[in-house]
């Protein structure tokens, strides 16, 4: 399992460690700086678990909970989002 699949019209991007997998070019991802959050969170995420512990723990939640109740996912689509200190 691989943290992260998530599309924008018909692309998707998937993050295993500290690498983002897309299937569109670099400026269509970088176009949508939501999505670059979203993903930089998975990033943050396996560096603060290790691969194997983001890994362990993802597989688990996710066989008993929907992707967007996913603990990892739900951290990753609220830093989706600008925040006050975004704005400055």
């Amino acid at each position: 399992m691989i943290s992260g699949l998530i599309g924008y019209k018909g692309k998707y991007a998937i993050t295993f460690g500290r690498t983002v997998f897309v299937n569109c070019t670099k400026d269509e991802f970088y176009a949508q700086p939501w999505w670059v959050r979203h993903e930089l969170t998975h990033v943050r995420q396996y560096k603060e678990y290790g691969i194997l512990g983001f890994l362990e723990r993802y597989i688990g939640y996710s066989l008993f909970h929907k992707y967007d109740e996913i603990p990892f996912e739900k951290e990753a689509i609220s830093a989706e989002w600008p925040t006050e200190n975004d704005l400055h």
